[in-house]
């Protein structure tokens, strides 16, 4: 399994839409629904200068397979994962998460990872489970419980 990333720019937008809107990844999202070419370009576009954002492109053999996107909030760097469905259940998931992890790990303060799965997915949860986050709550949103996974940073 020959996994590597890279920093996502602006040629990776129609792979990150279609990866978005794919029915085996935009149920999961916490805005549960297909979005727009016009809606995510403009949000594409906004992200990639942002610097409390970092997106991740996942290689396979220089393949674009999947994305592991890190927002950085006051209370935490929380991380989202999809992979395109052929990827999806085969470790992929683990290895993204453990190899950009170390990376946003050797940024100066960040000390903790987070991550806000649905509590249906899991697959998700099985994934984070394995890249060695642990479940330290669960939240209602709506008619929706989430599970706060985190990763503490080795000392």
């Amino acid at each position: 399994m020959d996994l590597s990333f890279r920093d996502a720019v602006w040629e990776d937008a129609e792979f990150l839409l279609s990866l978005r809107n794919d029915p085996s990844v935009w149920p999961h999202c916490i805005q549960a629904r297909p979005v727009g070419r016009r809606e995510h370009l403009e949000w594409f576009k906004d992200v990639l200068q942002r610097d409390d954002v970092k997106i991740f492109i996942l290689l396979q053999d220089r393949v674009s397979i999947g994305q592991v996107r890190y927002d950085f909030k006051q209370d935490g760097v929380y991380v989202s994962i999809s992979l395109c469905v052929d990827h999806q259940g085969q470790g992929f998931g683990v290895q993204a998460l453990k190899l950009t992890g170390q990376k946003i790990f050797s940024l100066p303060n960040v000390m903790v990872l987070k991550a806000l799965i649905k509590e249906n997915n899991k697959g998700s949860l099985r994934c984070f489970e394995n890249a060695g986050f642990c479940c330290v709550d669960r939240e209602r949103n709506g008619n929706e419980y989430f599970m706060i996974m985190e990763l503490r940073k080795a000392s």
